[in-house]
């Protein structure tokens, strides 16, 4: 079995573990029993090189490993190589979007326009760029949705973007370590973009959690901008996704995020993680969701399924600031993250994501595989199918059921069954 360790080890173990383990991450891309063992067989390498003595944190070692392993046995997110086409909203404002690219002498980056605009709005609105409080408006008010003439949004848009690539110091439509740095500070302000260039000499996910966290305590709200906004722009840029897929650098810096960060103590500690070692693949997989990589259930769908297989049972995992009432039912490999509330008479299945300050109510039933995002409210009696993904702030009316694979957008107002296999956002 595997286990997790923070502990030390000398540089030269070290190397010889990692190779040994990387070995067996890179074994297959068939998802056979033989080769999870072979994980297995090469992780305890690194259990064996802790004796030596020296320093590193073995845990980053272990997530680059089992996700390493995720990816060969399963082909990683959801058709990483692959990208989501935009809405016909934003295909229908192509042509002003060209007339305003190449009037700025920017009409190499009109598909990284529209991406943007998908994820801003999807097209719809009197301000599909969400441009109003940007720099570049100079005609109606600085704040959400202010400006009241979509062309007006798309000419700010694409001088604010246009800034952004600039000063990120963008070289060409597929240089995605910049162009990274660019979409965060077009979410962040641009003060985002020489901040992280002046302190880490770029973008990082890492960073941008920290800027976040910085500007959220300084101006006194909750939270400040979307810490994963390039991921999420990414998905819908046919560039995008062949660039970026396949790395391991952003689980690494997630779980960099997590180490010391409660009372000074390692991750799996402070949630609750003493000597049991399965919960290390439920870490790798919210990692791994954090940073955009599973964009569906899929993946910890079928690393559930195999460790299930070859024999494991999957604990829940939950955050000792967290609260589950004592008569609400948990399945085996659920997450529980901070501040979360299960309140008496909620069911939630197995595999499933409660995570920060997520509210599910009286008889709620959560089914399998789900993800409840960060400040969803599921109220009294909702019933939640399987494979079902709600976005963070989201209300949902006590009765209501959601069916089977389900998406529903982040701040989305749920009043009304929503059937199966339905992606839906706003209120409904």
């Amino acid at each position: 079995m595997l286990q997790i360790y923070y502990i030390t080890t000398t540089a030269k173990a070290t190397q010889k573990a990692v190779q040994t383990a990387k070995k067996a991450a890179k074994a297959t891309a068939k998802a056979t029993v033989a080769t999870v063992k072979a994980i297995i067989a090469g992780t305890k390498a690194l259990v064996a090189a802790i004796a030596a003595g020296g320093w590193i944190a073995v845990l980053i070692i272990m997530i680059v490993v089992l996700f390493g392993a995720a990816v060969a046995m399963f082909g990683g997110g959801s058709d990483s190589n692959t990208y989501t086409p935009v809405s016909a909203e934003v295909e229908a404002y192509e042509p002003i979007i060209q007339k305003y690219a190449k009037e700025y002498g920017i009409h190499e980056y009109v598909e990284l326009i529209k991406a943007v605009m998908m994820q801003e709005s999807g097209g719809r609105g009197l301000d599909p760029m969400q441009a109003a409080e940007g720099s570049f408006n100079t005609r109606y008010p600085h704040e959400p949705n202010g400006i009241k003439d979509p062309e007006y949004s798309i000419q700010c848009g694409v001088q604010e973007l246009k800034a952004a690539l600039i000063s990120a110091e963008v070289e060409s439509p597929i240089d995605m370590e910049h162009i990274k740095l660019a979409l965060q500070g077009y979410n962040f302000g641009n003060g985002y973009i020489s901040w992280a260039k002046s302190k880490y000499g770029g973008y990082s996910y890492a960073n941008a959690v920290e800027f976040s966290t910085r500007q959220a305590q300084r101006l006194g709200w909750d939270s400040y901008g979307d810490t994963q906004y390039p991921a999420h722009v990414l998905r819908y840029y046919p560039y995008g996704r062949a660039f970026t897929a396949g790395g391991n650098q952003a689980i690494v810096e997630v779980a960099l995020t997590q180490l010391g960060n409660q009372g000074g103590q390692p991750y799996w500690s402070w949630y609750g993680f003493n000597s049991r070692v399965e919960w290390c693949a439920c870490f790798v997989s919210w990692c791994a969701d954090q940073c955009g990589y599973i964009e569906s259930s899929d993946v910890r769908r079928l690393l559930f399924q195999r460790l299930r297989k070859i024999g494991y049972s999957l604990p829940v995992v939950c955050s000792t600031l967290a609260h589950v009432s004592p008569w609400a039912r948990i399945g085996d490999g659920t997450v529980i993250m901070h501040f979360a509330l299960i309140n008496a008479g909620a069911q939630v299945g197995e595999n499933s994501i409660i995570n920060t300050r997520a509210l599910v109510e009286h008889d709620v039933v959560v089914g399998d595989h789900c993800h409840i995002s960060t400040g969803a409210v599921l109220n009294g009696g909702v019933n939640i199918g399987q494979g079902v993904f709600i976005g963070s702030g989201t209300l949902v009316r006590e009765g209501v059921r959601i069916g089977d694979g389900c998406v529903v957008g982040m701040g989305s107002v749920i009043r009304h069954d929503v059937p199966a296999h339905t992606v839906i956002k706003g209120v409904a």
